[in-house]
């Protein structure tokens, strides 16, 4: 009697990968699937969108108005924007420049704007990170114990926004959509705005608290790994905070802020900053 064994043959193989093949199906099935997965996105609120060539972004910088994004030429979006802030010579100006710049998608969720708290002849700037719905609401840098623990941190070493000691503005004035690539575009087109906003200041401090900003600034006006810059000459000191909501819910931090905080108050009082 002859036996036979298909066990390691080709034929085995290939029978065993098809089950496989199959209870992954099976699975996707049960966990509620109900569709395959294109090679190329398709967008379904567009009658007979062409669905065989899709145009989709492109290097962060091309969008199809037919997939619910707005067509933004990086470059020429940017030559736009240094002709425009060129123009900016104060902060009023470049308030309304930034109110009137139409490439970004963010300001149609809302038309409320934040731009700036304090005095602009505050030698401290603090640049925090974009307002929500309720900082929008409010009108303020900071709500709720955000913006509580926020005064409490600045007024332990004498500044305030109230008293004309120190100037706060958020990196992005509005709201910032949820849409992640949109989002990314808006950050990266306001970028020279922030540049701007800060050369207008001339702080001699300048405290970032949010990451966004080392990614922002780094490369064109500031080094992560230095801790400070030269803008037109003028030296400006860099000091890095967490802002009032990641020490909320990173209360092991408050030290290290505080730490911070003193490093300011120091620098400060030791003549490092000229009236």
């Amino acid at each position: 009697m002859h036996r036979f064994h298909f066990g390691t043959s080709e034929f085995g193989k290939e029978n065993q990968a098809k089950d496989e093949k199959l209870r992954t199906l099976q699975f996707l099935v049960d966990m509620g699937a109900t569709e395959a997965h294109e090679n190329e996105p398709i967008n379904r609120f567009v009658a007979n969108s062409n669905v065989d060539k899709p145009r989709i972004l492109n290097n962060g910088s091309e969008y199809d108005e037919s997939y619910g994004h707005y067509e933004n030429t990086k470059t020429e979006s940017l030559n736009k924007i240094s002709d425009q802030i060129n123009i900016a010579s104060d902060v009023k100006q470049l308030k309304v420049l930034m109110e009137n710049f139409d490439q970004l998608s963010s300001p149609k969720l809302s038309k409320k704007f934040n731009f700036a708290f304090g005095s602009q002849s505050s030698k401290v700037m603090v640049l925090c990170k974009p307002p929500g719905h309720q900082e929008l609401t409010e009108g303020k840098i900071f709500s709720g114990e955000r913006g509580i623990i926020f005064e409490k941190m600045f007024k332990a070493i004498g500044l305030s926004v109230t008293d004309n000691s120190l100037y706060a503005a958020p990196i992005f004035p509005w709201r910032l959509t949820p849409n992640k690539e949109k989002a990314e575009i808006d950050m990266n087109l306001i970028h020279p705005f922030v540049l701007k906003h800060i050369t207008i200041i001339s702080p001699q401090i300048l405290v970032l608290m949010a990451g966004e900003f080392n990614k922002l600034i780094n490369g064109d006006f500031l080094s992560l790994h230095e801790s400070g810059l030269y803008k037109d000459s003028k030296y400006v000191k860099i000091f890095r905070l967490s802002d009032p909501g990641r020490l909320i819910d990173f209360p092991s931090e408050k030290k290290l802020a505080w730490e911070t905080l003193k490093e300011i108050k120091n620098y400060i009082e030791n003549g490092k900053v000229q009236s």
